[in-house]
């Protein structure tokens, strides 16, 4: 683990603030993300690329930052990386990235038909107005993305310890072609989705 920890570190100094960081060791990175307790989330739609930026926090630290496909962006914390690969976890990022499209073209539908003439929607949990770009689309209790991705290996009765996988151009996905439609209509049957505030989907619906 110490050498993981030197190679975070030679990463995060390497390159000036603002900098993207090359695809050598955007690689390193996503394979350690898929370790952060909330991997899923994080990794979202797909990563596009990883920045170097000074933390917002502590304006004297730096830290990454995730570009998603979809534009959207996140910090991580590298320190709640270092655990060893879980399975699950890699299991639900992928799930996650797989219909990360799907959310981005209802977030694009949803903003087309109900937002004001400055392009701005109204959240339904928090009441604040916002933008396609701090908008997220949300996965409506009580069935929630992880309750979605338990119920379906449940129902095919899928050891996530035993399924392939492959690298894509956005990360890790399914060698099973068959599972990630099998995956994908699942959802699609299942979900029920609404669009709402950054803020409410990270802080306030995580924290129930």
């Amino acid at each position: 683990m110490g050498d993981v920890r030197q190679e975070i570190q030679r990463i995060l100094h390497f390159y000036p603030i603002g900098s993207r960081v090359n695809s050598e060791d955007a690689k390193f990175l996503l394979d350690i993300l898929y370790n952060h307790p909330e991997a899923d989330a994080k990794i979202g739609c797909g990563i596009k690329a990883f920045e170097v930026r000074k933390n917002t926090r502590y304006t004297n630290h730096r830290c990454f930052y995730i570009i998603r496909i979809d534009k959207s962006e996140d910090d991580f914390s590298t320190s709640k990386c270092l655990s060893y690969p879980n399975p699950l976890r890699v299991f639900k990022s992928i799930c996650r990235a797989l219909i990360g499209m799907q959310m981005y073209y209802l977030k694009t539908d949803y903003f087309r038909k109900h937002s004001d003439k400055g392009g701005f929607v109204q959240c339904s949990i928090t009441g604040e107005w916002v933008t396609q770009d701090n908008a997220h689309v949300d996965h409506i209790p009580p069935v929630t993305f992880d309750k979605l991705v338990t119920d379906f290996i449940n129902l095919y009765n899928i050891d996530v310890e035993k399924v392939e996988l492959r690298e894509s151009d956005v990360g890790k996905t399914f060698a099973s072609i068959a599972l990630a439609d099998k995956w994908i209509a699942y959802h699609n049957k299942h979900a029920k989705l609404r669009v709402v505030s950054a803020h409410a989907n990270l802080s306030i619906i995580k924290k129930g």
